[in-house]
């Protein structure tokens, strides 16, 4: 066989792999024509492959259809290594959960995206997160996950999954990357070994370090040492209170617009809530000034107020 014939089928055989990428950002479509560039649409059910409208208008007036558009390469921008973690259904009146974006509107014709029920997610920096959201499913039938989903919710009697894997699972390469590897001699991978683990007693614990003269060779604990220290831990403050998170939610919001999507906070984020200098002034009443009430005498107030009813006399006795 060929080498040329020998890439061919690696090729193939990738890409019939399960793809494992992370979701890097999630969007929504009126016509399943006209998905975003570097995403792709989800335009039929799982279950029954029948078509995955998450609208589910009425038969009369115009079809009203919104599908849902998936991206693995397209990150929002200034958020490139962000990824979904997790995917929410609420309610069309609910506020999302802390640090879900909605996507209130379609990104092709800037229409409202949904009706009785919205879809939400979460994006997080990729190095913090423990899962990933590496697919989304629509099922028309079935109310329940399949092995290996995790249940959304349900929008318009159609149920919505995503599938969660570990991060270390989902840390795959770039198939681009991968598929350009395959142009090189498959021989060349004959000079990558793996990397040494050191030994292990059989108590589970790791062994002392040797003493001068051992057989032991110190390569055996050089890849117990960190290389890196450990990321600080999260604060788990509400990022309503939270400047740093508030701050990063200004750039999702003002992000997410390029993908018709809004931060979970709806547009509050940032509002100083402190009384009106204005206001301020008026309550200080050093800085009001003093209020003079004129003093009226009765002729004053007769030649003022005088009124002598002649209109109503007149009509009176012009009716009579």
């Amino acid at each position: 066989m060929s080498p040329m014939l020998n890439l061919m089928d690696l090729k193939s055989l990738y890409s019939g792999l399960p793809d494992d990428r992370p979701i890097t950002s999630i969007g929504v479509v009126e016509d399943s024509e006209k998905c975003p560039p570097d995403f792709y649409v989800v335009s039929r059910t799982h279950d029954q492959d029948s078509d995955a409208d998450l609208w589910k208008d009425g038969f009369f007036g115009r079809k009203v259809t919104r599908y849902l558009c998936l991206s693995k390469k397209q990150g929002l921008p200034g958020l490139s290594d962000y990824i979904v973690e997790s995917i929410a259904v609420v309610n069309d009146k609910e506020v999302p959960p802390d640090g879900y974006t909605l996507l209130p509107r379609t990104i092709d014709s800037e229409q409202k995206a949904w009706r009785k029920k919205q879809l939400c997610y979460r994006l997080s920096k990729r190095s913090l997160t423990s899962n990933l959201v590496t697919d989304v499913i629509v099922l028309s039938k079935m109310k329940k996950a399949p092995e290996g989903f995790t249940l959304a919710g349900e929008i318009n009697g159609l149920t919505v999954c995503f599938k969660s894997v570990p991060n270390s699972v989902a840390s795959t390469p770039n198939p681009s990357l991968s598929l350009t590897s395959l142009n090189s001699p498959i021989n060349s991978y004959s000079n990558i070994s793996a990397p040494a683990t050191p030994r292990r007693k059989s108590n589970g614990h790791a062994p002392a370090p040797p003493t001068p003269g051992s057989e032991e060779s110190m390569d055996d604990y050089v890849s117990l040492k960190p290389i890196r220290p450990p990321p600080p831990l999260p604060n788990h403050v509400s990022p309503v209170r939270n400047p740093m998170v508030r701050q990063s939610s200004k750039v999702v919001a003002a992000a997410s617009r390029t993908y018709a999507t809004l931060a979970a906070f709806q547009g509050l984020e940032g509002v100083p809530f402190i009384i009106s200098p204005k206001l301020k002034a008026m309550a200080d009443p050093a800085s009001v000034p003093p209020t003079t009430v004129k003093t009226w005498t009765e002729y004053e107030i007769e030649r003022e107020f005088s009124y002598d009813f002649r209109t109503e006399r007149q009509t009176q006795q012009n009716s009579s």
